[in-house]
């Protein structure tokens, strides 16, 4: 058996290691996922870092984010895998990148572990 730590974010929230909630680290404006159902800007559900044999995302700079709508918990179908309501991206982040302002029309934001 292997036991993998989380490689903390030190909680200042630029740092791209694994985290629960928060801003995400690398993710441009641009590419801040939307609901479909809604159309509102996701909220960060977990970031975790690439390891080599824990999380393989081809290179040592790669952050998997994943997203879901929080506007107005439960009337978007966040649950289910073809609603549109969430999602999953893979971007490269480099450290100094910073956390990531979040867009305009104001996600709300989870507190961050």
């Amino acid at each position: 058996m292997r036991l993998f730590r989380p490689r903390s974010a030190h909680g200042d929230g630029t740092s791209p290691g694994d985290k629960i909630g928060g801003r995400p680290v690398g993710v441009a404006l641009a590419a801040w996922p939307s609901c479909t159902e809604c159309g509102g800007s996701m909220s960060l559900i977990a970031q975790l870092h690439h390891d080599a044999e824990r999380l393989d995302l081809g290179a040592g700079d790669r952050l998997l984010t994943s997203w879901q709508c929080e506007r107005d918990p439960g009337s978007c179908a966040s649950w289910s895998a073809t609603s549109g309501a969430n999602a999953a991206l893979v971007v490269d982040a480099a450290p100094a990148a910073g956390a990531a302002a979040p867009p305009g029309d104001g996600p709300p934001v989870l507190d961050e572990v």
